[in-house]
């Protein structure tokens, strides 16, 4: 059995939001979603950022891009028990749980910063990340 770990959202940044207006049109119902996520670790802090790139298109004619980065704190106890031989080891499943609540966040800021302009019907569906997240990540710590 896993030991539970203990953790806390710190930030937000977001890098990158741009949405393409002009090639939105009305009957657009049919889009496209490209998500990617991406990790990484800040031993000196205990942080691990969570990235989440999103594209939405239109017959490959972008509508909306927008990276967000998510940073949660690793309570120390925590990262003793995911250390493993120098290493943070990243279950698939503590990957889930951050990449769905980075998620979650980056549904809110495309709601938010489309608000009042024709992309506001553009709305970022639920997803169900943990299929995604089949393999341990592992970050040497410094």
């Amino acid at each position: 059995m896993e030991q539970a770990v203990y953790y806390k959202f710190v930030g937000l940044e977001l890098p990158q939001f741009a949405t393409f207006e002009d090639n939105y049109k009305e009957d657009d119902l049919n889009i496209d979603i490209s998500c990617k996520f991406s990790f990484a670790y800040n031993s000196s802090e205990r942080v691990i950022c969570c990235s989440n790139s999103i594209v939405v298109s239109k017959e490959r004619v972008p509508l909306i891009k927008a990276d967000l980065d998510a940073y949660f704190a690793i309570n120390e106890l925590s990262v003793e028990a995911i250390s493993e031989n120098g290493e943070i080891v990243l279950q698939p499943a503590l990957q889930a749980q951050f990449a769905s609540l980075t998620y979650g966040t980056m549904r809110g800021v495309i709601f938010a910063k489309t608000l009042n302009t024709p992309l506001s019907k553009v709305i970022l569906p639920p997803n169900d990340v943990m299929s995604i997240f089949n393999q341990v990540i592992r970050f040497k710590v410094k």
